[in-house]
C-alpha cells in the first residue's frame, strides 16, 4: 500500500510538472503568436509608410522642378529689369545734365538782363555765372 501510495505522489508531481511545462509553452506561444502579430502589422505599416514616402517625393519631385522653372524665370525678369533700371539711370544722368545746362543758360540771360551791359563788375559776375557759383556772393561774418 505504501508503495501504491508512493507512486501515486510521484505520478502526481510528474503530472503536475507536466501541467507546469505545459501551460508554460502555451504561454510561450501566446507570447509568439503576439510578437508575431505585432511585426506583422509594423510590416504593413512600413508597407504603407514607404507607398506614402515614394508618392511624397514624386510630388516633391515635381514642385522642384515647377519652383526651378518659376525660379529661372524670376532671374530672366530680374535681369531684364536690371537692364531697364540701368537704361533709366542713364537718361536720367544725361537729363539730370540737359537740365544743369538749361540753368546755366537761364541764369547767364537772367543776369544779362539783371546789369547794364559794360559795367564795372560785369567782367566778375560772367566769370562766376561759367564757374558756376551762384548770383550772390555769401556774406562771411
Amino acid at each position: 500500500m505504501e508503495e501504491l501510495r508512493a507512486g501515486e505522489e510521484a505520478l502526481r508531481r510528474e503530472v503536475d510538472e507536466k501541467k507546469v511545462h505545459y501551460f508554460d509553452i502555451q504561454t510561450e506561444k501566446a507570447r509568439l503568436k503576439n510578437i508575431v502579430g505585432t511585426l506583422s502589422k509594423n510590416l504593413e505599416d512600413l508597407r504603407r509608410r514607404a507607398e506614402k514616402d515614394s508618392l511624397d517625393f514624386s510630388e516633391n519631385e515635381t514642385r522642384s522642378k515647377a519652383v526651378a522653372e518659376e525660379l529661372d524665370t524670376i532671374r530672366t525678369e530680374l535681369d531684364a529689369s536690371l537692364k531697364e533700371f540701368e537704361r533709366l539711370r542713364a537718361d536720367e544722368s544725361g537729363a539730370m545734365v540737359e537740365v544743369g545746362r538749361v540753368y546755366r543758360r537761364a541764369l547767364r540771360a537772367r543776369w544779362r538782363h539783371r546789369r547794364p551791359q559794360g559795367g564795372p563788375g560785369q567782367a566778375i559776375i560772367e566769370a562766376r555765372i561759367a564757374a558756376g557759383i551762384s548770383e550772390r556772393p555769401r556774406v562771411v561774418q
